[in-house]
């Protein structure tokens, strides 16, 4: 399996204009001249999703604005004319290292039939986004969704998967499982598998500190670590993305994802869950999420 790391802004343009070409139905311009939206996010299915992306000017270069306005259209097979879903509002959510040059948009979407734009089943969602940045330029920008049926990660609600992860009591050294230049040995205590049948509430990390192309992956593990303080009676756990990190940096093997990434269907990083004592899963965040959003999913699921 071969894990898709986001540089985002980086190469954020360049995947847009190829989601552009495979998949434009008639009389629909997916991009405005000017602005381009990226989508981060890539599992999105029927059900409400958390949906986040960027805007980038023909440059490539990120758009900030404290909010922006979204509106979903569905584009039924063989159907030119889209049909108005939901009118929401995205706001921006500041990235590491929060010195204002990164971030994405962040809202809830509900889409309520699937449109993966294939060519037997080519019915295919869009977002147009609207907004005004803090100099007044106004930004318009569109993009394409691949709105599956069912979640290729674990669902809102489902049973976490039971996988067997490797804990301290199995290693000699923790950099033979994490990445991490400073790691917490509490993430390390129990397996998954182990975990959700503790009857105690789950916060799983899947990240890899030092590889991670976005550069989120360390400063979403110190946010686990700071949470971790406060909520002595639940289990953290940190899963590395790759196989032997230790041997990664030492130049001697190549990324090879652990097995655990395949069977939650995972093909980035970093993913946070919040799964709840009876072992299902109550809240999934891709890519960078903030203490306070999974502060209020770990509350929910107590």
């Amino acid at each position: 399996m071969k894990i898709a790391l986001i540089a985002l802004f980086l190469v954020g343009y360049s995947l847009f204009a190829v989601a552009c070409i495979s998949a434009t139905p008639t009389g629909m311009t997916i991009a405005a001249d000017k602005y381009s939206a990226v989508m981060v996010t890539s599992d999105l299915s029927v059900g409400t999703n958390r949906v986040s992306f960027g805007l980038v000017d023909m440059e490539g270069q990120p758009i900030q604005s404290d909010s922006v306005d979204v509106t979903s259209v569905y584009f039924p097979p063989e159907e030119e004319k889209g049909i108005l879903k939901e009118e929401v509002t995205a706001r921006f959510v500041h990235w590491p290292p929060y010195d204002g040059s990164k971030g994405v948009f962040v809202t809830e979407l509900y889409f309520d039939v699937k449109g993966p734009a294939t060519i037997t089943d080519p019915g295919l969602w869009g977002i147009e986004i609207s907004a005004i940045t803090k100099d007044g330029t106004q930004v318009e920008a569109r993009t394409v969704l691949t709105v599956n049926e069912f979640s290729k990660t674990p669902a809102i609600g489902d049973i976490a998967p039971a996988s067997s992860t490797p804990t301290l009591m199995d290693v000699s050294d923790l950099g033979h499982i994490t990445s991490d230049v400073d790691p917490d040995p509490d993430l390390y205590q129990v397996s998954i598998d182990d975990a959700i049948v503790d009857d105690k509430a789950l916060v799983l990390i899947f990240s890899t500190p030092a590889f991670c192309v976005s550069a989120t992956c360390g400063p979403q593990l110190e946010i686990i670590k700071n949470i971790k303080t406060r909520y002595m009676g639940v289990n953290f756990i940190h899963v590395e993305a790759f196989q032997d990190p230790h041997l990664i940096k030492e130049g001697i093997i190549s990324l090879e994802p652990v097995r655990t990434m395949d069977e939650w269907g995972l093909t980035t990083e970093p993913w946070t869950f919040v799964v709840d004592s009876d072992g299902r899963v109550r809240a999934k965040f891709e890519q960078f999420v903030t203490e306070d959003e999974i502060v209020i999913a770990l509350e929910e699921a107590l």
